[in-house]
C-alpha cells in the first residue's frame, strides 16, 4: 500500500517537473524509439519520460541518460522492457523499491556513478537474469536482489550488503577478498569519499 502511495506522490511530482520544464521550453522534445538488432530501443532524457509513460510506450531496451531525481524511477518500471540500461544516468542512489516485482526485466545496467542500491530495489524480479554493477558501487540494501532466482552476477566482498540481500537468489556469487577489520573498511571508504570530494 506504502508502495502505491509513493508512486501516485511520484508521479504528481514528475507533472508538476514537466510542467515548469514545459513552461520554459515551450515543448518537451519528442522521444526516439529505433528499430535495431536488438528490437526496439528507447532512448529517453528526464523530460521525455514522463510523455513515454503516458502514452504507454513498450521497447525491448531502455537507455535512461542525463539528471534524474529519485521519485522519476517510479516512472521507468511502468516503462516495459527486458533491458534497462541506466549506465549514463548521473545518480549515485537508487531509491528503495523503484523495480519490485518487475516481471519484465531481464538486464539492467546501472549507473556508472552509484554508490548504493537502497533496500528491495530489485526484489521479487522473476525473470531478471543479469545485473552489471559499476566499480564504485560501496553497499547494497536489505532485500534488494531477494527472489531474484534466475540472477547470475558476481559480488566483490568490498561491497556492503546489508541482510537478505541475496536471499533466495542462489545463482548469485560473493567474491573473496583479503579480510578488512571494521576500522579498515570505514577508513578506506572515507579515503574514496575524500578522493571522490577532493580530484
Amino acid at each position: 500500500m506504502k508502495s502505491r502511495i509513493k508512486k501516485i506522490c511520484a508521479y504528481f511530482m514528475l507533472c508538476v517537473m514537466i510542467l515548469a520544464v514545459c513552461s520554459r521550453v515551450n515543448k518537451v522534445s519528442a522521444y526516439e524509439l529505433t528499430e535495431t538488432d536488438e528490437g526496439k530501443v528507447l532512448k529517453l532524457s528526464t523530460a521525455e519520460l514522463y510523455e513515454a509513460c503516458v502514452k504507454n510506450t513498450k521497447c525491448d531496451r531502455l537507455i535512461v541518460v542525463g539528471k534524474i531525481a529519485k521519485s522519476v524511477f517510479w516512472f521507468i518500471e511502468d516503462l516495459e522492457c527486458e533491458v534497462l540500461d541506466l549506465s549514463d544516468l548521473e545518480i549515485d542512489v537508487i531509491p528503495h523499491e523503484s523495480f519490485i516485482e518487475n516481471h519484465k526485466l531481464r538486464k539492467v545496467i546501472l549507473p556508472k556513478k552509484l554508490k548504493k542500491v537502497e533496500f528491495c530495489c530489485f526484489s521479487g524480479c522473476y525473470f531478471l537474469e543479469t545485473v552489471v554493477l559499476p566499480e564504485g558501487l560501496r553497499g547494497i540494501g536489505h532485500g534488494s536482489f531477494m527472489d531474484c532466482p534466475k540472477l547470475k552476477m558476481e559480488v566483490s566482498s568490498n561491497i556492503r550488503c546489508e541482510e537478505n540481500v541475496f536471499n533466495r537468489s542462489p545463482g548469485v556469487t560473493i567474491l573473496d577478498s583479503e579480510p578488512m577489520c571494521g576500522c579498515c573498511l570505514w577508513l578506506w571508504q572515507w579515503l574514496s569519499d575524500f578522493k571522490e570530494k577532493t580530484f
